[in-house]
């Protein structure tokens, strides 16, 4: 079954995150040719190994973000040729279950949302964890994420109902949560 999708800055492929046996596997399409291009399994997930939850095209489109029940993994494609890929740096800072993603506009940055309500904002580069909005839905799953198109804020939505909207500059909130009516 097919948990997320996300589509290359360029419109030309489409990353499929889907999980099989308790293993994830990332199929890369062209949307082109409507052919498989390429199958990220395994070791090349990096930390994101066990049920794919999120996947997230860097902006340049040359990085594919995974998160999974048991954390994150960067892949980055080889030779400009989406067809391969090589694994990228670890990513030490996001361990527990990572729900979903998204990278920060000048792709130096990718904030998670995990499973106990925390969001994390992790630098792409090394995995270092850059700043951490611990319990920010009250221990519940974060959803989704999203970076505003000028790069300085991020939303967080969770399981909680309530919708969280913080700086990315001074990493405060900057805007009360706010609660769905559903």
């Amino acid at each position: 079954r097919v948990e997320a999708v996300a589509v290359s800055p360029d419109g030309e492929h489409a990353a499929l995150a889907s999980t099989a046996g308790g293993k994830g596997v990332v199929s890369i399409l062209s949307l082109r040719t409507r052919q498989l291009v390429a199958k990220l399994e395994g070791e090349l997930l990096g930390g994101a190994t066990g049920w794919l939850e999120t996947v997230a095209f860097s902006p340049n489109g040359m990085h594919l973000a995974m998160g999974s029940t048991k954390g994150t993994g960067i892949v980055e494609m080889v030779g400009g040729s989406a067809s391969s890929w090589k694994r990228g740096p670890a990513m030490p800072g996001a361990k527990e279950w990572v729900c979903s993603a998204a990278w920060t506009t000048d792709g130096a940055n990718l904030l998670l949302g995990l499973e106990s309500g925390t969001a994390m904002l992790v630098v792409a580069s090394t995995g270092a964890v850059a700043h951490t909005w611990a319990e920010l839905h009250k221990k519940r799953k974060i959803s989704c994420v999203a970076v505003s198109a000028d790069g300085e804020h991020v939303a967080t939505g969770s399981w909680d109902k309530t919708v969280s909207v913080l700086s990315l500059r001074t990493y405060e909130r900057t805007c009360s949560s706010l609660r769905t009516t559903y």
